[in-house]
């Protein structure tokens, strides 16, 4: 007795398959990139929405008789947890490291704060978070 074969895996060969027309070929295309233009717009609009709903500002005193930088930064992943010294991006517009320390200001208790800029900090979108360098008096800053 012989064992049967194995059916095969091979698909059939398309013998009903006919090229499509130009004209055919050339709507389906439009209508292709059509679609794939549409969901561009809307990934982009979804992307500029989430950037706008996780975003601070940070009001920085980095000199004595400077006024403040005001920088915003927007798209934070990990909100409502924030650490400066994964943004290099803003340590580079603040002129600060990872391994600086900064005084926040505490709108609570109303006192400077000592801090790491590595350090996370708890804060809801569009919230403003006062910073001071070390060597700028807290007379100096109007944190209110």
């Amino acid at each position: 007795m012989t064992v049967p074969a194995a059916p095969s895996n091979d698909l059939p060969p398309k013998i009903h398959r006919k090229p499509m027309e130009e004209r055919w070929e050339v709507q389906y295309k439009a209508g292709i990139e059509k679609q794939q233009r549409r969901q561009r717009e809307q990934d982009e609009k979804r992307e500029q929405a989430q950037r706008a709903q996780t975003q601070i500002q940070i009001c920085y005193y980095a000199e004595e008789d400077e006024d403040p930088q005001l920088v915003q930064e927007q798209g934070l992943p990990h909100l409502p947890q924030f650490n400066p010294s994964l943004h290099p991006r803003l340590l580079h517009k603040l002129d600060l490291t990872a391994d600086d320390e900064v005084y926040i200001y505490d709108h609570d208790s109303g006192l400077w704060s000592r801090r790491d800029v590595n350090s996370t900090f708890l804060v809801v979108s569009g919230q403003t978070l006062i910073l001071r360098s070390l060597n700028v008096r807290s007379s100096h800053c109007q944190a209110s």
